[in-house]
């Protein structure tokens, strides 16, 4: 039997009613909890995800807004299809002779697509063999470690340690080393160069110019707490990681609920085949977009994957909180995971069924709301 509050932790409640959701995310008055912002996420400055303060946040996002646009998107499009043409010919290449680790594979595509987007540069993870790049090891060795640190911050010193004796004690980490050299050589010659920075002569510099560029413009440039190389590196490190993995994960999901399940996968293949007759050329995005089924199967996917699956810890306010009809105290850590929702039989009929139609069937968009694999409210990611 499933109970709709648990307590999980001395001060700390996690709800499984999917209406304690909106109640605690939409909030601006229910902050997220430092202990696990600042213990497991936090390296060096805070950033956009780790930020407590609404104000700050509000400032962060403000910073990034043209960066994610409809316009500075859709740029991504020629990023994504070089990226998906080197998975198939890696596929097609190595198919009669090694295994392929799919989660591998895609989130070698994702990795390699947002940090050709936002950093302008690539390990090229996806041409790798069995695309077990050094670098998704690496990320899989650090999001492990998140979790000691939460309740083990000051193993994160180790993190500072003088790199020769990082390295000797953490053999794994040399690689992780190399990118964060990589990414302040990068914030450098942002600052470096930001002041004759024009994004109309030079729209494919990477994401440090239009940070410092909009906090120019914003006047916001002079406030040493807000744009410093120190959150610049933070912020670089963060897109690099989130952008990757849900994405994969997501992508590995759709993929395996499509191979068990022919129905669905030939109905898929036979809207794809209408809309696309030249397989020559590639399909643009805008088409992409207006196929049903497709967008529905891209949401059954998302759904069964969750997105983030660790409960997102916030702080009920001095004045309480009513969470899902329950009375809260002040002080309180409150919590729900985003797989309560997706599989609550309330809301989804039969949720273990990877079913598309249900999105189809939906006339009214009201499962929509319920789609929460990116976030709820004013701390949704800022990439959807």
């Amino acid at each position: 039997m499933v109970r709709p509050v648990v307590r999980v932790g001395p001060n700390e409640l996690h709800f499984t009613e999917p209406t304690a959701y909106t109640d605690i995310y939409t909030s601006l008055k229910l902050l997220k909890d430092p202990i696990l912002y600042h213990n497991t996420f936090k390296f060096g400055s805070l950033n956009l995800f780790n930020s407590i303060n609404p104000k700050d946040h509000s400032g962060y996002k403000s910073l990034f807004s043209s960066y994610f646009s409809r316009k500075g998107v859709v740029r991504l499009e020629s990023v994504i299809q070089e990226r998906v043409d080197k998975l198939i010919s890696q596929l097609a290449k190595n198919h009669r002779t090694s295994p392929a680790d799919m989660n591998h594979a895609f989130r070698s595509v994702s990795l390699d697509v947002i940090t050709l987007y936002t950093l302008r540069t690539s390990l090229d993870t996806t041409s790798y063999p069995s695309f077990c790049h050094p670098a998704i090891l690496a990320i899989d060795n650090a999001i492990e470690k998140l979790w000691t640190f939460k309740h083990l911050p000051f193993l994160k010193k180790l993190v500072r340690l003088p790199k020769w004796l990082s390295m000797r004690l953490t053999p794994g980490s040399k690689l992780m080393l190399e990118m964060h050299a990589e990414m302040e050589r990068l914030v450098d010659k942002a600052i470096k160069d930001s002041q004759a920075y024009d994004p109309d002569s030079d729209p494919d510099s990477n994401v440090f110019y239009t940070l410092l560029r909009n906090a120019r413009i914003e006047g916001k440039l002079k406030q040493s707490n807000r744009v410093t190389r120190e959150w610049l590196l933070a912020e670089g490190r963060g897109l690099r990681i989130a952008g990757s993995d849900t994405v994969g994960n997501t992508c590995t999901i759709g993929t395996r609920c499509l191979i068990r399940d022919d129905r669905v996968r030939e109905k898929l293949v036979r809207e794809l085949e209408t809309a696309w007759p030249d397989k020559e050329s590639p399909i643009p995005l805008e088409c992409l977009e207006k196929l049903p089924y497709l967008t529905a199967v891209i949401k059954e996917s998302l759904r069964l994957s969750f997105g983030v699956v660790t409960p997102m810890n916030r702080v009920v306010p001095d004045s309480g909180a009513v969470i899902a009809g329950h009375e809260v105290p002040p002080g309180t850590i409150v919590s729900i995971a985003n797989s309560f929702v997706h599989m609550s039989p309330d809301i989804f009929n039969d949720p273990a069924c990877f079913y598309p139609e249900r999105w189809l069937e939906d006339r009214d968009h009201c499962l929509d709301r319920h789609l929460v694999s990116f976030g709820k409210g004013p701390r949704a990611c800022i990439g959807i």
